[in-house]
C-alpha cells in the first residue's frame, strides 16, 4: 500500500528493449537500497513472457512496453506502473484505475536529449545536409515555441547560445513570467507563425491534432521552417504535403516519419534530408544520459510511492525535476517538511496553493495544486473548492467519489441543525402578518413569492456572489439579479473551462426548494410554529446550498463519463435517447451502497450519547430519523417523539439523487451543442500530466 514504509517490494524492470547495463546496475542500487528486490526480464520476446513475469510484482518498471488490461489482470499485487519516459500512451490508464493500479511517468528527464535534436536537425537544415553548397546561419533568426514546457525551454537556452532571438506561447503560463525566462510572449498561436522557426511542444489532445494546417503554416516568412518533436499527429497531414509541394523555401523537421513517406519524398525531390528531414523512430530521448536519467528516476519514484506516498513523491518529482525555482522550490521544500500530521497537512496545502501562485510550468502547478487539495480535503467545505485547474483532476472518479462523501457529511450535519426547529411554515408564507414590520425584499426571480425564506437566500446569495461563488461549476443561485464580484483574481491568473456550457434545463434550483419545503420539512421537523423565524431562515439557506451543490457536483460525473465513453454517449445524445443516458450514468450497486453509508453516517453523528453512564443510554435516540435521510421512513425513536413518517419517502434516496440525474441527463442531452477543449491522458514529450489514474 502506497505510504507504508518498510514492507518487502518485488519490482519487476519490463523491457522489451533494454537499458544500457549502466543504467540498469544505477536502476538496481536504487531498489537495494530500499531493500526491495529487482526481478528483471530484458530483450523479452513476446507478451506471454511478460504476462508471466508480472505475476507477483508490487510495481514495474517500462519503457515503450505494452500494459493493458490482459497484463492488469496478471498482475494480481501491482500497486504501481512507472514509463520510464514521457507520456501514457503504451499504458491503458482505464483499466489502471479499475484495478486500482497508480501510473506514472518520468516528465523532464529527456529535456537536454530532445533540445539538442531539434537544433542537430535545425544545423544539418540550415547547411542543406552538408552537401558541398552554401547555407545559412541561425544566428539573429527568431524561434517561436508553441508550449513552453521544460523542452522547449531548454530549446531557448541552446537558441540563446547561437544568438537568436525567442518568442512563446502557452496558455498556461503568464506572460510575464514568459518574458521573465528570457523569452518574448506570444497572444496567441497564430502569431507564432510569423517567425522563421516554429518550434511545437503539446500534447495531443482533440484540439491540438490535426491544428497545425496550412492556414498557419502560409503565415510563415520565407525559409520558413517547421520543427515537430511533439507527436506527428498534431500536423495536418495534406496541408503540410501541399505546402511542401507549393513553397520550394518551406521546411519541415519532425522526430518521427508518418506513415507513408513516399509522398511527402515526392514533394521535395531532392531536397529530402535538406528541407524535409525525418527520424526512422522517435529519438527524441533516445541518449545514454537521458536513458539513464529516466531509469533511475523511475526506480526512484517507485519507492518513494511506496515509503511516502503518492502526493509526497509527486512534490519531490516536482523539486527534481527543474522546474521549480527560486520562492516555490522553497515553498515545497517547505511544504514536504510539514506532512507528518493534519494540522501540518493544512498547512502543507496553504503552502503549496502559495507556490502553485508562483509556478509557470503547466503540469507542475497542476500536480501541486492538486496534492494541496487532498491535504485539504478533510478541512475544507465542499462549496469553496475549486476543482477548475485541470481537467484530470476536476474529472477524476476517485476525486469526484471523495468530495460527494464529504458533501454527504455537510448535508447531514445541515440537516441536524435545522431539525432543533419545528417547521414554521411563516418563514414560507408571503407577506405573513407575524412578521410585522419586518419589509420582505419584493423578489421578481420566477418562482420566488417574496416569503421571508427567499429572502435570506437572496441576501446571502448577494454577499456569496461578491467573492465569486457562482463563478464555480457546481454553483448556481436560486434567485437574481446578484451585484457583480468585487473580489478580484490573482494578477495573470488563466482559467480553463472543465465543463461544457450547463444548459438551463439542467438547473433544478427551484424544484429543489419545493421538494424541501413541501416534502422534507414536514418529515424532518416537529410540526408547528416556535417563532425562532430569523434561525430557521439562516439553517434553510445552508441546507439548500449544500444540497444544491451537491447535485450540481454530478456534472462532473456527466463530464467525465461522456469523455470515457464518447462515442457510446454521442450515439444517445444524438437520439435524444434519455432513459439511455439515465441508464449510462447510474450505477445501482454504487447507489445502494451511497445510501447505506448515509445511514451509517446520519446515525452516528445525530445519535444522543451519554458518557457519563452509558450504561443508562437506554435505546438509541437520535436527534433526526437516520433511515429518513437514506432509506424509507420506518418507526423511528428519537429525544422527542415516537411516529412515523407517512408520504415522506427518501432524501437521498428519492430527492437528491433522481435531481443529481435530471441534471446530468439534461447536460448531457446539450453536450455536443459546445465541445469544449479537452485534456488528453497521452502527453507530449515535455508536458508531465497529472496522473489521472492516481489511487
Amino acid at each position: 500500500m502506497a505510504g507504508e514504509a518498510g514492507k518487502q517490494r518485488t519490482v519487476l524492470l519490463a523491457t522489451e528493449k533494454a537499458f544500457a547495463a549502466g543504467a540498469v546496475t544505477k536502476i538496481e542500487s536504487v531498489v537495494k537500497a530500499a531493500n526491495y528486490t529487482l526481478k528483471k526480464l530484458e530483450n523479452y520476446k513476446g507478451k506471454d513472457d511478460l504476462l508471466a513475469a508480472v505475476e507477483g510484482a508490487d510495481a514495474m518498471i517500462i519503457r515503450s512496453d505494452i500494459v493493458d488490461a490482459a497484463v492488469l489482470e496478471k498482475a494480481n499485487q501491482l500497486k504501481i506502473v512507472v514509463r520510464a519516459g514521457a507520456g501514457y500512451d503504451n499504458i491503458d490508464l482505464k483499466a489502471c484505475e479499475s484495478k486500482g493500479v497508480v501510473a506514472m511517468n518520468t516528465p523532464g528527464q529527456n529535456a537536454n536529449a530532445v533540445a539538442e535534436l531539434v537544433f542537430g536537425m535545425m544545423i544539418v537544415s540550415a547547411r542543406n545536409n552538408f552537401d558541398g553548397t552554401s547555407g545559412f546561419e541561425l544566428v539573429n533568426r527568431e524561434i517561436a515555441f508553441y508550449g513552453f514546457g521544460a523542452v522547449a525551454r531548454a530549446v531557448h537556452k541552446l537558441a540563446q547560445g547561437f544568438g537568436m532571438k525567442s518568442f512563446a506561447y502557452d496558455p498556461y503560463i503568464p506572460a510575464d513570467k514568459i518574458k521573465e525566462m528570457g523569452a518574448e510572449p506570444v497572444s496567441s498561436v497564430a502569431g507564432l507563425f510569423e517567425h522563421q522557426y516554429v518550434s511545437l511542444h503539446v500534447p495531443l489532445t482533440d484540439e491540438t491534432k490535426a491544428s497545425i494546417n496550412k492556414a498557419l503554416l502560409s503565415k510563415m516568412p520565407k525559409g520558413g521552417t517547421l520543427i515537430n518533436t511533439a507527436r506527428v499527429e498534431v500536423v495536418h497531414e495534406a496541408d503540410m504535403l501541399e505546402v511542401l509541394s507549393t513553397r520550394s523555401d518551406f521546411c519541415y523537421l519532425c522526430d518521427v516519419a508518418p506513415k507513408d513517406i513516399e509522398p511527402f519524398k515526392a514533394a521535395v525531390g531532392d531536397k529530402f534530408g535538406k528541407r524535409l528531414i525525418f527520424t526512422k523512430k522517435k529519438m527524441g530521448a533516445q541518449t545514454a544520459e537521458a536513458n539513464d536519467n529516466a531509469g533511475v528516476a523511475a526506480a526512484n519514484q517507485i519507492v518513494g510511492f511506496f515509503e511516502k506516498g503518492f502526493e509526497a513523491r509527486h512534490l519531490e518529482v516536482s523539486l527534481a525535476d527543474g522546474c521549480l525555482e527560486g520562492s516555490e522550490k522553497d515553498l515545497c521544500i517547505s511544504a514536504l517538511s510539514m506532512l507528518g500530521s493534519r494540522r501540518g497537512r493544512q498547512q502543507a496545502a496553504s503552502t503549496l496553493q502559495e507556490a502553485v501562485s508562483q509556478t509557470t510550468a503547466q503540469a507542475t502547478r497542476k500536480s501541486l495544486a492538486g496534492t494541496a487539495k487532498i491535504y485539504l480535503a478533510l478541512a475544507l467545505d465542499s462549496q469553496g473548492q475549486d476543482l477548475a485547474d485541470g481537467a484530470e483532476q476536476a474529472l477524476d472518479l476517485n476525486n469526484i467519489r471523495s468530495v460527494l462523501q464529504r458533501m454527504e457529511d455537510s448535508i447531514i450535519f445541515s440537516l441536524i441543525e435545522r431539525s432543533q426547529y419545528r417547521v414554521n411554515s411563516a418563514v414560507y408564507e408571503p407577506n405573513h402578518k407575524p412578521l410585522g414590520g419586518f419589509k420582505l425584499h419584493e423578489l421578481r426571480s420566477a418562482g420566488s413569492n417574496g416569503c421571508l425564506g427567499d429572502w435570506f437566500i437572496y441576501q446571502t446569495e448577494c454577499l456569496h456572489s461578491q467573492v465569486r461563488r457562482y463563478e464555480h461549476p457546481t454553483e448556481y443561485p436560486f434567485f437574481g439579479p446578484l451585484p457583480e464580484p468585487s473580489l478580484g483574481k490573482n494578477p495573470g491568473e488563466v482559467e480553463k473551462p472543465v465543463l461544457a456550457t450547463v444548459p438551463p434545463t439542467a438547473l433544478v434550483n427551484q424544484k429543489l426548494l419545493e421538494i424541501y419545503r413541501t416534502k422534507m420539512i414536514p418529515s424532518l421537523c416537529e410540526p408547528g410554529d416556535d417563532g425562532n423565524y430569523g434561525s430557521t431562515a439562516v439553517q434553510d439557506v445552508h441546507v439548500v446550498q449544500t444540497m444544491a451543490t451537491r447535485i450540481y457536483y454530478g456534472l462532473f460525473v456527466a463530464e467525465s463519463k461522456f469523455r470515457s465513453e464518447r462515442e457510446k454517449a454521442t450515439a444517445m445524445i444524438k437520439a435524444n435517447d434519455t432513459d439511455g443516458l439515465t441508464a449510462f450514468i447510474t450505477k445501482p450497486d454504487v447507489e445502494k451502497k451511497n445510501v447505506q453509508r448515509v445511514i451509517l453516517k446520519a446515525k452516528a453523528f445525530s445519535q444522543n450519547i451519554a458518557l457519563d453512564k452509558p450504561e443508562e443510554s437506554g435505546p438509541a435516540m437520535y436527534k433526526v430519523n437516520p433511515e429518513f435521510i437514506g432509506l424509507r421512513s420506518r418507526m423511528f425513536c428519537d429525544k422527542r417523539r415516537h411516529h412515523k413518517h407517512h408520504g415522506a419517502g427518501t432524501l437521498f434516496e428519492e430527492y437528491i439523487m433522481p435531481l443529481t440525474k435530471e441534471v446530468e441527463v439534461a447536460y448531457l442531452l446539450a453536450r455536443l451543442d459546445e465541445p469544449q477543449r479537452e485534456v488528453s491522458a497521452q502527453d507530449e514529450t515535455d508536458v508531465d500530466w497529472v496522473n489521472p489514474a492516481r489511487k
